[in-house]
């Protein structure tokens, strides 16, 4: 294997490169000073890490895949970036998680089980993150409120509202780039559940009532972004 990379140009050091290049496009929820955030948003930061990493191991794999077909293909590290980009996008697609479930269990009512406790654990992690969503985003409008009420017209206050404003538009950056994540999830278990559908069998009824759990919960996500969105727009009036 190391002999065809360096064949085609592709060194071993290019090639872990590539892969650390790829995995960047997945973007990164850390924002704001650790020593600056409530237990609550760290926590919030934490499990919003959590989510992210799980789309982050498919593209790991579809990266290293990717760039190594380019760089058989085109003969240079340009392909292999090319690839690995193509890789990435494929590790995080819709039918990524169906195919690797179907190359590790060729059983359909062994593979349908699985999935199902797939879903159902995610069901239960993403509950606990809803919990810790809901208390920053109440930490959030609750701030923003007091110091819009007491406004008094001095640049002490402006100051302080300002920067409320500006903590409760970063937690809701961390909310989206995780929305995004788990939007992508769901469209992983659809289209699992849409290849499953043609057994018949009652695991599939199971694994469509996850998924509508699931489903459910992620809109709970958007409303409550959609709510923090309201507070942080509403103009100051003393």
């Amino acid at each position: 294997m190391l002999r065809s990379i360096r064949s085609s140009g592709l060194t071993t050091r290019t090639a872990a490169l590539l892969i650390v290049g790829a995995l960047s496009m997945q973007g990164c929820v850390t924002s704001g000073s650790s020593a600056s955030l409530t237990p609550e948003e760290q926590k919030l930061r934490q499990k919003s890490e959590s989510f992210n990493t799980t789309m982050a191991e498919g593209a790991m794999a579809g990266a290293l895949l990717g760039g190594l077909i380019g760089a058989f293909a085109g003969g240079n590290g340009r392909g292999a970036l090319v690839g690995a980009g193509l890789g990435t996008l494929a590790g995080t697609g819709a039918g990524y998680y169906i195919a690797n479930k179907k190359e590790q269990y060729a059983n359909e009512e062994e593979r349908l089980d699985v999935m199902i406790a797939d879903v159902r654990a995610d069901n239960t992690k993403l509950a606990d993150y809803l919990t810790t969503v809901e208390k920053v985003i109440a930490e959030d409008k609750s701030r923003i409120v007091a110091l819009r009420t007491g406004m008094n017209g001095s640049k002490q206050n402006a100051k302080e509202l300002g920067a409320a404003l500006a903590s409760a538009q970063d937690n809701r950056k961390v909310m989206a780039e995780s929305l995004d994540s788990l939007q992508k999830k769901r469209s992983e278990y659809q289209s699992a559940l849409a290849e499953s559908k043609g057994t018949g069998t009652a695991s599939v009824h199971e694994l469509e009532r996850e998924i509508a759990t699931w489903t459910e919960q992620v809109a709970r996500l958007e409303a409550g972004i959609k709510s923090l969105d309201e507070a942080i727009a509403i103009s100051p009036v003393s």
